[in-house]
């Protein structure tokens, strides 16, 4: 996949900060479906933005995964 430009970072960022406030809200709640935290917030991302969704983790390893993760719900 193509690195992200300004407009796709902007619809991530959004939709990531939504996902903040559910989470806070107690509304955001990882499925048994989902493999982990990092698959529900990529089908919430994908279900809401389409393909762009499936950009969230461009240029991450898993490790980074779960350290932003760490930082975002700890």
């Amino acid at each position: 996949m193509n690195e992200l430009n300004k407009t796709e970072q902007e619809k991530l960022i959004k939709g990531l900060d939504e996902i903040l406030d559910l989470f806070e809200k107690g509304k955001f709640v990882i499925k048994q479906s989902d493999e982990d935290c990092h698959t529900a917030i990529e089908n919430y991302l994908t279900k809401k933005y389409g393909d762009l969704g499936k950009k969230i983790h461009t240029g991450r390893s898993r490790n980074d995964q779960v350290l932003v993760a760490t930082r975002l719900y700890t």
